[in-house]
């Protein structure tokens, strides 16, 4: 379970969370409202602590974290790549 885990799941986790970040870093290098400059890294280093979270919680609850993993992490990261391929 730990090598499934560690070795075949989560290479795709810790790129997905700093993705988010980073998400938000280039939304506010390219915006022109000052308002968006100062949210949207706050925003995006938010989202990848919350998704970080559930990562975490669902790997400390057994089976559940195939439901976060299938209904929640696949999905982020295929709209995070989806974001980022049509820039």
């Amino acid at each position: 379970m730990i090598f499934t885990l560690r070795g075949m799941v989560a290479p795709f986790s810790h790129p997905l969370f700093t993705g988010l970040t980073g998400l938000g870093l280039g939304v506010a290098r390219q915006s022109s409202s000052r308002g968006v400059r100062v949210v949207a890294p706050a925003v995006g280093f938010v989202g990848a602590v919350a998704l970080h979270a559930l990562w975490n919680a669902g790997a400390s609850a057994g089976l559940f974290f195939f439901v976060v993993y299938g209904l929640i992490m696949i999905p982020a990261l295929a709209v995070l790549l989806a974001i980022v391929a049509g820039r």
